[in-house]
């Protein structure tokens, strides 16, 4: 009996290994299945769980099955956690929230994650792409992989969630696959030796790592440095942008090192008339911000760098009179080694206005010399004379070159015969019936124009007080006119204004008034530059000032 009994047990064995179980019914199990339940009134019981006691499972086998008594959903576990397999619902899941994932990529990044919280009754999700990148895996769960293209520009991810109810409303996010381009500006354009140049990288949101070749400092991390060369020659500058995804663009640059960069800037009155100098926005709407700064007429330029500048200076021409014209003035030229950071006061002299009529009452005033000063103590570099105003019956007279302004023309001992008042840097003399300089009570004759350190002398103490040309070191202004007679005022620079009789030109040595009725004095003119070029009345309209830097 017992060897009969173990024969059934193994020949059962053998059954139940080759076709199964079946469960409920008599009848064979379906060739397929291990197990095979069977019934018409019955079914399958899963054990049910709370979410806490299914997180409370330890090391749950893949493929484990259980009823989830909390969300009321049949689950699975999977590799990837828990997943619904359907759900008891009424109507479609809501809208997943935000999906959380990088907002930037670079270009060809792989197996990027996105994600959505679990949403409730949802028991599947659908994830959508663009088509030119790559989903990694499935698609289904509430998490998927992309692998983007190199192609740059904007990608749009959306999932739904769904259960038998339906399917919810889309979910998007937008993705900018983008990689930095490195690039940077640099002033000036070609380094000078010994002098800095100013780098300022133009990729927006992004680091930078800067490697100067010879240079000083070899390297950076800011977004503008500033280097120095100390010797010429070809250089590399590298620039790697890094943006805030870890993308990076490289760019190599190779330029040159010189030991100087020629240029010239051109200085004007900037649009600016009659005795007070131009203001700020006029000489920015001239140059363009930046380029100047003004104080009380005066331009105040900085030098960009280190080295050999010619400096040329025209004063301006005399105001005209009864038809004449005055005096042209003076351009002087000179070569001067200047400093990078050393500040220039320039005074650009501005020619008087024209008067009409005829008569010694229809004289001219006196127009504005030009000067380039030093401003560290006001050290004067360059200056030339502006011319005189017309006189009734004689043209003005031009500006001079030498250290002493002119005298005005009058004949015979009469008027300002003395200009520059008698010392170079000081203001012209007044005409006057008996001798030069000095104040009187009576505005009849001509005043002096202003010169470097002192303004010019006037008879017109008392009606109209400063119509004198007024000296560099005072601001440089022009004379007032003398309203009692008609007259006009004096040009930006030291031009004396008038009245009656013409007026003298400003400059480093003020013109001499006309004390009848011939023409004002020029200004006298100042050059302590190298291989200097003077001319004598040799412009004509508003003075200027040009600056050009000398390369070897």
């Amino acid at each position: 009996m017992r060897l009969f009994a173990l024969f059934v047990l193994l020949f059962t064995s053998l059954i139940l290994q080759s076709q199964g179980v079946t469960i409920g019914s008599t009848n064979p199990p379906d060739p397929t299945a291990v197990l095979d339940l069977q019934s018409t009134n019955r079914g399958l019981l899963l054990p049910r769980l709370s979410t806490a006691q299914r997180n409370a499972i330890q090391n749950p086998a893949e493929g484990l099955h259980i009823y989830n008594t909390t969300n009321k959903c049949v689950e699975v576990w999977f590799p990837s956690g828990w997943k619904a397999t359907g759900c008891d619902c009424s109507s479609a899941p809501p809208a997943p929230g935000q999906i959380q994932g990088p907002a930037l990529v670079c270009p060809g990044d792989t197996v990027v994650t996105f994600s959505i919280a679990p949403v409730q009754g949802a028991v599947q999700y659908q994830w959508v792409i663009d088509n030119q990148d790559t989903l990694v895996g499935s698609n289904g769960g509430d998490s998927i992989q992309v692998n983007f293209s190199s192609i740059q520009g904007t990608r749009n991810i959306s999932v739904t969630a769904g259960n038998s109810c339906g399917i919810s409303p889309s979910s998007s996010f937008s993705v900018q696959v983008a990689s930095p381009s490195a690039a940077f500006t640099m002033n000036p354009s070609s380094p000078v030796t010994n002098n800095p140049t100013q780098f300022n990288a133009t990729t927006p949101n992004a680091t930078f790592a800067w490697t100067f070749q010879n240079g000083t400092p070899a390297s950076s991390v800011s977004s503008s440095p500033s280097v120095t060369w100390t010797q010429t020659g070809q250089v590399q500058v590298r620039l790697i942008a890094t943006s805030p995804a870890g993308c990076r663009d490289t760019l190599d640059s190779l330029i040159q090192v010189v030991n100087c960069q020629a240029n010239t800037w051109q200085f004007t009155t900037c649009g600016a008339t009659g005795r007070l100098g131009p203001s700020q926005s006029q000489c920015n709407s001239s140059y363009g911000p930046g380029v100047v700064n003004v104080s009380g007429g005066i331009q105040e330029w900085t030098v960009p760098a280190s080295g050999t500048y010619q400096i040329t200076a025209a004063g301006a021409q005399g105001g005209q009179g009864a038809g004449r014209p005055g005096g042209l003035g003076a351009i002087m030229q000179g070569d001067f080694i200047l400093s990078a950071g050393d500040v220039l006061r320039i005074l650009v002299g501005q020619q008087a206005p024209n008067r009409g009529g005829g008569g010694s009452n229809s004289s001219g005033a006196g127009s504005g010399g030009s000067f380039v000063v030093l401003q560290s103590g006001n050290v004067p570099l360059i200056v030339a004379g502006g011319g005189g105003g017309a006189g009734g019956n004689q043209d003005g007279l031009h500006g001079s070159s030498g250290l002493n302004g002119t005298s005005s023309g009058s004949s015979s001992g009469l008027g300002g015969i003395n200009g520059g008042g008698g010392g170079a840097g000081t203001g012209g003399s007044a005409g006057t019936q008996s001798q030069p300089g000095g104040n009187g009570s009576s505005c009849s004759y001509g005043a002096g124009g202003g010169g470097f350190y002192t303004k010019g002398g006037e008879n017109c103490s008392g009606s109209a007080p400063n119509i004198a040309g007024q000296s560099f070191l005072s601001g440089g202004l022009g004379g007032v006119a003398d309203a009692g007679r008609g007259g006009v005022e004096g040009g930006f620079g030291g031009g004396a204004g008038v009245g009656h009789r013409a007026s003298a030109g400003g400059g480093w040595s003020g013109g001499g008034g006309d004390g009848q009725s011939s023409g004002g004095g020029g200004g006298g003119s100042f050059n302590s530059g190298t291989n200097p070029s003077n001319s004598s009345g040799a412009n004509s309209g508003q003075g200027y000032v040009t600056i050009t830097r000398i390369c070897p």
